[in-house]
């Protein structure tokens, strides 16, 4: 997916992540419960990544919610831990974050060849998004805190990468 202007707010996202006003980000697809965050990072539309039995889990990992746990779901696939979320040609990301107060891994989000970020925010929409910080906050217990790991691999396909290929979605 290219760079996308924004469609206009999303109030409803704006009142939880009151910094994604801070700059551009759109809505890449409409609300679903069929996938996580987790999955989503992975490239996985199809699955939600949780506790097993219920949920599917990288066979062989062990299920916890901590960030060390989140980068050896993420091995997995071919991710190795990396210093920072910076762009690198020839790479993709994921950002993994964390509350501060829980230490709990709340949210991964994917690097688009781009440079900007996409995420699946919980059951509502996937948004491409310009920066890490504008889902940062640590207001309450129910935020994603703050962007505390992050992890790389060889970019994939990026034409049938499934954060790649959506498109901005207008109300």
């Amino acid at each position: 997916m290219g760079e996308s202007s924004r469609v206009g707010p999303l109030a409803h996202l704006e009142a939880i992540f009151p910094s994604l006003a801070d700059d551009d980000y759109a809505k890449t697809s409409e609300p679903t419960d069929e996938y996580n965050c987790f999955a989503f990072a992975a490239g996985d539309d199809s699955s939600w990544w949780g506790a097993p039995p219920d949920d599917y889990w990288p066979p062989g990992v062990e299920y916890g919610r901590s960030p060390e746990n989140l980068l050896a779901a993420f091995a997995t696939i071919g991710y190795v831990e990396c210093t920072n979320g910076d762009l690198e040609v020839g790479f993709e990301k994921i950002a993994i974050y964390a509350h501060p107060d829980t230490l709990k891994a709340t949210h991964a989000a994917r690097q688009l060849e781009s440079g900007r970020w996409t995420s699946k925010l919980g059951e509502l929409e996937d948004i491409e998004h310009t920066t890490l910080a504008q889902l940062q906050c640590a207001a309450d217990l129910l935020s994603y805190g703050y962007a505390v790991r992050y992890a790389r691999r060889p970019r994939q396909n990026t034409a049938t990468s499934a954060g790649d290929r959506r498109k901005v979605i207008s109300d």
